[in-house]
């Protein structure tokens, strides 16, 4: 097997001048190339493995069982028998190595394989990295201690165990699954560009971990960097997520779809990316945070405290899928508001209840047939602020490209733009309203009255 990431030697290009009185053993030590990580391969004859003793000489190539940091080991083979009988290997001791790869090499029947409990796996020396060709769980502890090292190869590497360790972890590629609150120790994962790699949380914990993101990051289709596995119930994340740059493909967030499941953000979300992306599933803003600019959803967005979400973001709501924002009982401003996006047929809903959403930038629609939708109930404020907000409803398909229901507008006014159809209905008051383009419909509201300070019709409008 060859791995990515092999130790080059340099070659000197700079000459040096040594007086004669330096020793030729110095010299010898000064230019003595460093040697490179020896890989030793699990050299097993038995199918259907189980319990696999790492420490017995001879299942490892040349008797050598890998135990230093200058040794990687892989765990290499075409893993034959039943796919009930997975490869698992027992550690039997602490072990110290500097790599860890696992694949099945045979041409089909992929499996994955687990390292037991009871001992301590432990990176070290150079470059150390752990590649997943296929998935691989361990049970046993992993340890790096301030050691960076490098998760690559597409599949799943699976942490079940409290691990430790503060060395940044590089998500290079593939996943890591977190089985444990502390499977990722005190590390800070950290994306930069071209990589591909994810981390999903199962629920019924919480994670105390930054993350960092940053530029030129490649992202994986239709997966967010940050997700839930799925399982297990809601996941939470205190630590600090910083987004310095969006991933190209697949978003940065990814949900579960399925109530009760939900990824919990507490922490913050900060960074200078300039956007957001919420890929799909459900997720809860808790946290609030210092970023701005455009936040693509195709989920469901839930706020879980008053201003969980980041103030400084504009949601885009139904870019490429379906997707909602429910305010969920609190209170929420945001810099302003997108529905759908052009040849489109995604829908945009927003939920305000009985609490606020206050608008502190204008709002748009888009798309070729959704009828988007803000849903109020009795005391829910669609809350303007001291700015006249331009609410540009472009025209789609259907009847009523954005219906407003049951909500209390306030502010200093409303500038209708765009050739759609603004509704508004059940709306028991509003701020003065300017009809500058398309058609606003004035439906019945409670007690069949509108309180409407001014209402202004465009020249140009007939």
């Amino acid at each position: 097997m060859k791995s990515k990431y092999t130790l080059v030697r340099v070659r000197a290009t700079r000459r040096f001048f040594f007086p004669a009185i330096v020793s030729a053993a110095f010299l010898m030590a000064f230019f003595a190339p460093k040697a490179e990580a020896q890989i030793i391969t699990w050299n097993g004859t038995v199918n259907n493995l189980a319990n696999g003793a790492w420490g017995t000489a001879g299942n490892w190539t040349g008797s050598n069982i890998p135990d230093t940091s200058a040794e990687i080991a892989s765990l290499s083979k075409d893993w034959l028998g039943t796919t009930t009988n997975t490869p698992s290997f027992s550690l039997g001791a602490n072990r110290t190595i500097n790599a860890l790869l696992f694949e099945d090499t045979g041409a089909s029947s992929d499996r994955g394989g687990f390292i037991n409990t009871g001992s301590t796996l432990t990176l070290a020396g150079s470059n150390p990295f752990i590649q997943t060709n296929n998935s691989i769980a361990l049970n046993c502890g992993l340890a790096w201690g301030s050691t960076t090292w490098t998760k690559n190869g597409a599949a799943t590497l699976i942490l079940n165990a409290t691990n430790a360790g503060s060395g940044i972890i590089n998500m290079d590629a593939g996943i890591i699954d977190c089985g444990a609150a502390e499977a990722l120790g005190t590390s800070t994962p950290t994306w930069t560009s071209g990589d591909t790699g994810r981390v999903r949380f199962s629920g019924g914990k919480t994670y105390a971990n930054n993350f960092l993101i940053n530029p030129g990051v490649s992202g994986f289709s239709g997966q967010g960097l940050l997700g839930h596995t799925g399982a297990g119930g809601v996941a939470t994340i205190t630590g600090t997520i910083t987004f310095n740059g969006m991933p190209g493909a697949g978003g940065a967030i990814l949900g579960s779809t399925t109530v009760g499941q939900e990824l919990r953000i507490e922490g913050p979300n900060n960074g200078t990316a300039g956007a957001l992306s919420h890929r799909d599933g459900r997720v809860i803003y808790v946290g609030g945070g210092a970023i701005s600019g455009s936040a693509n959803h195709t989920g469901v967005a839930i706020i879980g405290a008053n201003n969980g979400y980041p103030q400084g973001l504009s949601p885009l709501l139904g870019a490429s899928g379906n997707a909602s924002f429910d305010l969920n009982g609190f209170n929420q401003a945001i810099a302003g508001l997108t529905f759908g996006f052009t040849a489109q047929a995604h829908r945009g809903t927003l939920s305000v209840g009985a609490t606020t959403l206050t608008l502190n930038g204008n709002l748009t629609t888009s798309g070729t047939t959704p009828a988007h939708e803000i849903n109020a109930t009795a005391g829910g404020t669609l809350a303007l602020g001291a700015t006249a907000r331009t609410f540009t409803i472009n025209d789609s398909t259907a009847l009523n490209d954005l219906t407003i229901n049951n909500a209390l507008i306030t502010g200093a006014g409303l500038i209708k733009q765009g050739t759609g159809n603004l509704v508004m209905n059940g709306v028991s008051s509003a701020p003065a309203l300017t009809l500058g383009a398309g058609s606003l419909t004035l439906a019945p509201a409670a007690a069949n009255t509108l309180t409407v300070p001014a209402l202004d019709i465009a020249a140009a409008r007939t």
